[in-house]
């Protein structure tokens, strides 16, 4: 340790020395006055200089390091002294006197004192690194930790703490955070009272609570998932808590995760019920189609038009069905990840018939449809958008009163070539508060009733990746407005996705017809008068037929059959007569499984959907001649 002297006196300066050297001290000796470099040493001797020693401990007191200062101690001044006692005041820690028996006591006092105040300096030095390091540690961590007292105020909290609560720790510290605008679920919905929470459980039961999920909703209606645990701080001495330290890991994003991948899941097994139930309806729905079609046109020809017309209306019958099958199909996972020119009307209009239901007993349905071109999407994901705003528009009005609640629903064209769906409602409206939440995950202003919270924020999802926009707006007056933008489809592809007008075939094509239901395939062969039409009745016959060599400018196969099916017949033309595979035409009444799914996402511009009309099936054959 190095030690200081600085006096004029050289008897004093030596005698100071002899001692300190002799107990280890390196010592250094300076003349007046004292300034910023000797307050690194250990410790200072000052003479006493008639007057200028108070002037210049006060000097070394402000220059010092307030947590480390030396050891000051003025020479030549009896201690119990005037003087010294002024001195003492103004910083120093003792005095020296001038007679030699009293001077050697206090000096191994202060060499002592010197000793144990530099290593009580160095422990606080490694203290306050250390409280540091941590308090570094803590800040980087992205679980929050908060501290609370006995009494439930906040004392401190990381930067991970007020991220998670979205307060600053101004408005958390010195209050409790649990406080009553805070509503606190557990994952089955049930309110937590303030007093159950972990950290007042903690201090109350003076044990760990560890690794509980709850839903928190602040202040602003803004809800957050975490994973919460308290643990207390004992006091030994009283048995007592004195603290409580709480963690929270946010979860809202694993929660949202799992929320969409639930969701997923429901709307995939959902498609794929539809399209099991789509290909049972829709095999016999064909031909019954195709026969009352062709039966209609023989009586037109006859000039029966009453008969004409009863046929006509069973025919709206009919198609009636094929409506709702593929209303419920357009959510079948067959083309999750295809996108394509899609027709919004169609769309809306699916959807507004299924969300009728939920309409019809709480508002009037006003409809307004603009021409729009085909827009880029995806049908499937689309129709789940529409859907979900015509639900949440009907959800939002009170059962009666229909003539005063209004859900009206519009396409039309924007300025800029977008085309725009637009769903508004007469209802209640959104709280300008809440208005930038509505599409975050979890935020609901309805979790009493169910509301997950997930809903516009898929919604948001599921319109960008279709290269949308989400737009929503509440006026003063009342009532909600979303908006859906969605590109135009490209000129080339609108223009592929328009049906050419074919009512007979152009030539004497010769074409395959593959398909286990014997009258679907006379109803094609029907359709295709004037073609040479063979018939295969199922895949393994198909093959066969293949094999022997027979010339078709075109193949019509049925997509689901038993033993040997569509993708079965596809993969031996491929290996075995690889220049007829591009004329393959595929008809399906529903992909349900994981390959048949796989196999329609592939070759999606050459499928047919059951039932369809003798017009679409000559116009798919014409397509298939041309190699599409």
């Amino acid at each position: 340790m190095r030690s200081l002297v600085v006096a004029r006196s050289a008897e004093r300066v030596a005698a100071i020395v002899d001692v300190l050297r002799r107990e280890g001290f390196a010592v250094d000796v300076a003349p007046p006055p004292v300034t910023k470099e000797h307050t690194d040493f250990a410790a200072i001797f000052l003479d006493d200089q008639d007057g200028e020693t108070a002037a210049t401990l006060d000097a070394l007191r402000a220059l010092s390091d307030a947590d480390a200062p030396p050891f000051v101690a003025v020479l030549g001044v009896p201690s119990g002294d005037e003087v010294a006692a002024t001195y003492v005041r103004s910083g120093a820690q003792t005095c020296l006197p001038v007679e030699p028996g009293e001077f050697e006591r206090r000096m191994r006092f202060i060499t002592n004192a010197i000793q144990v105040r530099a290593k009580l300096s160095a422990a606080m030095r490694e203290l306050r690194a250390t409280e540091e390091r941590w308090r570094v540690a803590i800040g980087a961590l992205d679980e929050g930790i908060i501290i609370q007292a006995a009494d439930g105020r906040v004392t401190s909290m990381n930067a991970a703490a007020g991220r998670i609560l979205g307060m600053t720790p101004e408005e958390v510290e010195a209050r409790a955070w649990r406080r009553p605008e805070w509503v606190v679920r557990t994952v089955d919905g049930r309110r937590v009272p303030l007093d159950d929470l972990p950290g007042a459980r903690a201090l109350r039961e003076k044990r760990p609570i560890a690794g509980e999920v709850y839903c928190l909703t602040g202040p602003r209606g803004d809800t957050l998932w975490g994973l919460v645990s308290s643990h207390p701080i004992l006091d030994s001495s009283a048995g007592t808590s004195a603290a409580v330290v709480t963690t929270i890991r946010d979860l809202t994003e694993q929660r949202r995760l799992e929320m969409h991948v639930m969701t997923t899941e429901r709307l995939t097994s959902l498609g794929r019920l539809a399209a099991s139930v789509g290909h049972e309806i829709n095999n016999p729905l064909t031909y019954v189609l195709g026969g009352i079609d062709g039966v209609a046109r023989r009586l037109r020809a006859l000039g029966l038009r009453e008969e004409v017309e009863m046929l006509d209306e069973a025919m709206l019958g009919a198609d009636r069905i094929r409506t709702i099958v593929r209303d419920l199909r357009v959510f079948s996972t067959r083309s999750a990840e295809a996108y394509g020119p899609v027709d919004v009307r169609r769309v809306v209009e699916s959807c507004t018939r299924m969300a009728m239901a939920e309409i019809r007993p709480r508002a009037r349905l006003v409809a307004t449809h603009g021409e729009v071109p085909l827009v880029r999407g995806n049908e499937a994901r689309l129709a789940q958008v529409v859907l979900n705003l015509l639900v949440n528009a009907a959800q939002s009005l009170p059962e009666g009163g229909l003539g005063d609640n209004v859900v009206a629903v519009e396409t039309r064209r924007e300025p800029d070539g977008r085309v725009a769906i637009v769903v508004r409602d007469t209802g209640v409206g959104i709280a300008s508060e809440n208005l930038p939440l509505v599409t975050e995950p979890f935020f609901t202003t309805r979790a009493e009733s169910g509301g997950t919270g997930l809903g516009l924020s898929i919604c948001k999802a599921l319109v960008a990746a279709q290269g949308g926009e989400l737009r929503i707006a509440s006026p003063p007056g009342g009532g909600t407005e979303v908006t859906v933008l969605l590109l135009a489809a490209t000129d080339e592809a609108a223009v592929a996705a328009q049906d050419d007008v074919v009512v007979v075939p152009t030539a004497r094509h010769r074409v395959l017809v593959i398909d286990d239901e014997p009258l679907i395939a006379r109803l094609i062969g029907e359709c295709l008068r004037g073609c040479e039409v063979t018939i295969a009745t199922g895949g393994r016959q198909a093959i066969g037929i293949l094999r022997d060599g027979l010339p078709f400018d075109a193949v019509v196969c049925d997509l689901m059959m038993p033993e040997t099916s569509g993708v079965d017949v596809h993969a031996f033309v491929l290996s075995a007569r690889p220049t007829l595979e591009p004329h393959m035409l595929f008809i399906t009444g529903g992909a349900y499984t994981p390959r048949a799914l796989a196999f329609v996402a592939s070759v999606a511009a050459r499928c047919l959907e059951k039932p369809f009309t003798p017009d679409a099936i000559v116009l798919s054959v014409e397509r298939a001649v041309k190699g599409f």
